[in-house]
C-alpha cells in the first residue's frame, strides 16, 4: 500500500507505538484487532499526506534554479498581463 516495505513497516511501527501508548484508553470489553486497524489506518493517512507535501516539494525542486527577472517595460510583458 505504501509502496515500499521501508515505509510500510514504519507506519506499522508508528502505529503499534501509539497503541502502546493509548493503551489505557482501550475498551477492553470491545474486540481488540477494529481498534487497531483505525489506529493504523490512521497512521496510514498520515503517512499519505506527509508524502503528498514531500512529493510536490520534490516537484517542486527540480524546477529551473533561477528565474530571470522580467523588465516591466518590455512589450512581451504587458501583452501577458493584458492577455489575463
Amino acid at each position: 500500500m505504501t509502496g515500499s516495505v521501508l515505509d510500510g513497516e514504519d507506519v506499522v511501527q508508528d502505529a503499534l507505538f501509539e497503541a502502546y501508548r493509548k493503551l489505557d484508553q482501550y475498551d477492553d470489553s470491545r474486540p481488540l484487532a477494529p481498534w487497531l486497524f483505525r489506529i493504523a489506518h490512521n497512521r496510514y493517512i498520515d503517512f499519505l499526506r506527509r508524502r503528498g507535501v514531500w512529493v510536490e516539494a520534490e516537484t517542486a525542486a527540480m524546477g529551473p534554479d533561477s528565474v530571470m527577472p522580467v523588465d516591466p517595460a518590455s512589450s512581451v510583458w504587458i501583452e501577458r498581463l493584458n492577455s489575463w
